[in-house]
């Protein structure tokens, strides 16, 4: 939601992303299904993981892909 006075977004979909965000450690890239979904093509399958995690504020399990930044600046990740 956009306040039509002042550029400022708020809502589940921004407190996913900021608490998917917050899930990422050193070296580290975490996305939602969502997101790997536009990626998936250029990815190798055997190079990422998924995991069911709880998110504070929200009820339901979401999934989450945790990708490993050395290795995509290495090219080890990419397919294509």
């Amino acid at each position: 939601m956009n306040l039509p006075q002042q550029i400022d977004y708020f809502g589940t979909t921004v407190n996913l992303a900021a608490r998917i965000q917050g899930l990422a450690q050193a070296g580290e890239l975490v996305l939602s299904d969502k997101v790997l979904n536009q990626a998936e093509d250029y990815l190798q399958p055997h190079t990422y993981t998924r995991e069911q995690v709880n998110l504070k504020g929200l009820p339901d399990l979401v999934e989450i892909i945790r990708l490993d930044v050395r290795a995509l600046r290495n090219g080890r990740m990419l397919s294509f």
